[in-house]
């Protein structure tokens, strides 16, 4: 006698499944992509710093006052009045991407601003009256690190720093790219675990139906 069984149903899990292991080799060809992107902007971030090195070393050897011209004594110390002031500072905000959901760090130059806060202006507020006070006033020019060295700089001085201003921004880029990796890999590692619980699920439902195979059998005369 022919026997009937009840058809199986598609599991609503299945095709949830389906999209995540889709979504897992998308994540895995951006992970390669960004790989290859990483080690591209490190080679240039090294050659920019490998130049900014070659010609700090031909300024020194060109410089009319001797190599000990340009040296870390020219550098601002606690005991010196040469002022360091930042031009530039880095802002970080949460990004996500809207087909992967990819959560990750962007960073970014920001210029100093021209105004700040209420604090930070009477702070310096009182700077400037204790400068016109010891009839001292700092310029643009003089916060510029070029002075640092003298007023007449070799041309290579300044080509140099030029090259490491550009490897200071590669660098920014490598950050975003290590950070964009980062959030890829976190998802990934996501996606395996609902896997891993979904396919867990799966073989417990079947067993269940396994269980109870024998009452789902029906008798045809």
């Amino acid at each position: 006698m022919p026997v009937k069984t009840e058809e199986n149903s598609i599991v609503p899990g299945e095709e949830m499944t389906s999209s995540l292991e889709m979504e897992m080799t998308s994540l895995t060809i951006q992970l390669l992509s960004l790989t290859q992107d990483l080690v591209t902007t490190k080679l240039r971030m090294e050659a920019s710093a490998k130049t900014g090195w070659i010609l700090l070393a031909k300024a020194r050897y060109v410089s009319p006052g001797g190599p000990s011209s340009i040296s870390k004594l020219q550098l601002p110390s606690i005991d010196s009045e040469k002022e360091v002031t930042a031009t530039k500072r880095i802002l970080t905000e949460e990004c996500m991407q809207g087909n992967t959901k990819v959560r990750y760090f962007h960073h970014s130059f920001e210029e100093k601003s021209e105004a700040p806060e209420s604090g930070v202006k009477q702070r310096k507020t009182a700077e400037k009256k204790e400068a016109t006070e010891d009839n001292k006033p700092v310029s643009k020019q003089q916060l510029d690190p070029l002075k640092w060295f003298g007023v007449l700089t070799p041309t290579a001085l300044k080509q140099s720093q030029a090259h490491f201003v550009t490897a200071t921004e590669v660098a920014l880029e490598c950050a975003n790219i290590q950070s964009e990796m980062a959030g890829v890999q976190n998802r990934i590692k996501y996606i395996q675990r609902v896997k891993q619980k979904a396919e867990k699920e799966k073989g417990d439902s079947i067993e269940n139906l396994d269980s109870k195979f024998q009452s789902n059998l029906t008798l045809v005369n």
